[in-house]
């Protein structure tokens, strides 16, 4: 008579066994978008470099609206600053893991 073989640990749910490579997919999407936001702050600091390059050579009668057209890009380059910045804070949990994926990865390699 056989018994039926009694497992120590029962078959994770596929739900698990997806778990880390959903996790991955989600740090490369943080990635993604830190890039995209870091570009975002390049351009508006660009910008904001322009705005006031063109305050200080504009002709006098014009320099109120020059003003506060580079006040406006001041406000979007600090704005894109402080969404980098959260950004950054956000994805640290992501590099970790594409750290950690690229370890296993890279010792699964050498084995």
């Amino acid at each position: 008579m056989s018994t039926p073989r009694q497992d120590a640990r029962p078959d994770e749910p596929v739900v698990a066994r997806q778990r880390p490579r959903r996790r991955l997919e989600l740090a490369e999407i943080g990635i993604r978008l830190l890039d995209e936001a870091h570009v975002a702050w390049q351009r508006a600091e660009l910008e904001c470099e322009e705005a006031l390059q063109a305050w200080y050579d504009g002709p006098p009668r014009a320099s109120v609206e020059l003003y506060l057209t580079y006040r406006a890009a001041l406000d979007r380059e600090h704005a894109a600053a402080h969404d980098l910045e959260r950004l950054w804070e956000l994805a640290q949990g992501g590099h970790e893991a594409l750290a950690a994926a690229r370890s296993r990865t890279a010792g699964d390699r050498t084995s």
